[in-house]
């Protein structure tokens, strides 16, 4: 009976749970650990390297980049060799229409040579006329810094002109004047026709 009672408390309490040197068989408390894909930022190094997956965006980016790069590297649409300084040397050309406007282009040759340049500043003016009325215009400077030297010179004037009906006629008067603010006189004048 004795025997009995001794086996049960045996069972009931295991020995080892009571021997003080059974903290060796005890599991730490779990540590904080990293998770599977994170990175440790002490072993980070510059050299690694990160392969980040090109977005549509970026590729479009760089298409425009290489365009603008190969059409700037084009050359003019025109011949300026025998060209005359502050003549009609050029269409205007309607490039753009909107609903109730256009945009205009004229390339004007505003000298031929910086040696052949005077040197006095002036005023190149664009303006744009329409049922009697200006509609738009444009000066530029023209200094001797801003001539080239041993070849031609020209401005392209882009203007965007309101229009009050679907078709019709738009006047260009070129002209040159001494300051920003003065009237200009008239070089030449020319007509182009629109059509929205």
């Amino acid at each position: 009976m004795v025997l009995t009672a001794v086996l049960a408390s045996l069972l009931a309490f295991p020995a080892h749970a009571a021997d003080d040197d059974d903290d060796l068989f005890t599991a730490p408390p779990p540590a904080e650990t990293k998770k599977k894909d994170e990175v440790d930022a002490k072993s980070f190094e510059d050299k690694s390297e990160i392969e980040i997956a090109p977005t549509a965006s970026v590729e479009a980016k760089a298409d425009i980049a290489e365009q603008v790069f190969v059409e700037g590297t084009s050359k003019l649409p025109f011949a300026l060799k025998g060209k005359s300084a502050l003549a009609d040397n050029y269409e205007p050309q309607v490039v753009f229409t909107d609903k109730s406007a256009v945009v205009l282009e004229l390339p004007v040759v505003y000298a031929t040579d910086r040696s052949r340049f005077d040197g006095m500043a002036f005023w190149l003016v664009a303006e744009a006329w329409t049922n009697g009325k200006k509609v738009a215009e444009q000066r530029v400077q023209v200094t001797r810094d801003s001539v080239a030297a041993g070849a031609p010179s020209i401005h392209f004037f882009r203007m965007f002109t309101p229009v009050d009906t679907k078709e019709g006629d738009l006047e260009l008067r070129v002209g040159k004047a001494d300051s920003a603010s003065k009237k200009p006189t008239n070089l030449f004048t020319r007509t182009v026709h629109y059509k929205l």
